[in-house]
């Protein structure tokens, strides 16, 4: 997994039924013009997704494309008003795009994102997906317990150093469930960023900050020893 894709360059195009962006980090053919993969990868994606499954509120398969594991994401309405009040704001596939960029400039560790893709009637938002690469790692809800105490120590600065670096950027993932941060290779990583904001005052940030923490906290209140060494 490179370290700096957040500096590829990312392609761009939309009409009046979908909105694409594609990293060029991410090659779906090999010499094929910018236009043609885009075209491309676009038709291969939607005969992956008419094979998906409806659930509540998102929808995640692992697809195989070019002998590489990827994660494909459908964020779903959960009914029709639901439905109907998003169309006209930004996607959840949108925001974890954006945000994706924001937390690896940030320094903080996310799976790296290939495709944004949004079905659209003019200006209304349909259906909307993204696919990123797999990581292969354990969710700190269910990892994190059993570990071994210099390994749970680990994990302490990891999460100490990523706060930290949220307060610099003035970013938060609003939605710090452990089982939205995993580890991979002793390193965290932060995933389901569609509640994540990047903050222009530092009020707002500050507010928003205080509710990770306690998220974050809230994870570990049946486990008081966990629960007290994230209090220190």
């Amino acid at each position: 997994m490179s370290a700096d894709w957040s500096n590829n360059e990312v392609v761009r195009s939309q009409n009046w039924h979908q909105r694409l962006w594609r990293s060029l980090g991410f090659q779906t053919q090999e010499d094929a013009a910018e236009t043609d993969l885009a075209e491309t990868f676009d038709e291969q994606l939607l005969n992956t997704l008419d094979a998906l499954k409806h659930d509540k509120t998102t929808t995640v398969k692992k697809v195989y494309l070019n002998d590489e594991t990827l994660v494909l994401k459908r964020y779903n309405a959960r009914n029709t008003w639901h439905h109907l009040k998003r169309a006209l704001r930004i996607t959840r596939a949108n925001r974890c795009w954006c945000m994706s960029y924001h937390f690896q400039r940030a320094g903080l560790n996310v799976a790296e994102p290939l495709v944004m893709l949004e079905r659209r009637w003019g200006p209304l938002r349909k259906d909307a997906y993204l696919l990123t690469r797999c990581l292969e790692g354990q969710e700190l809800l269910s990892c994190l317990p059993a570990m071994k105490e210099p390994e749970k120590r680990q994990v302490k600065a990891a999460i100490d150093a990523a706060f930290a670096a949220m307060q610099a950027y003035k970013i938060s993932h609003g939605d710090m469930k452990a089982s939205n941060l995993l580890w991979v290779d002793e390193r965290l990583f932060f995933v389901d960023l569609d509640a994540a904001s990047k903050h222009r005052s530092r009020l707002s940030w500050r507010h928003a900050h205080n509710r990770d923490k306690q998220r974050w906290l809230k994870n570990w209140r049946d486990n008081p020893d966990l629960l007290a060494m994230f209090k220190e």
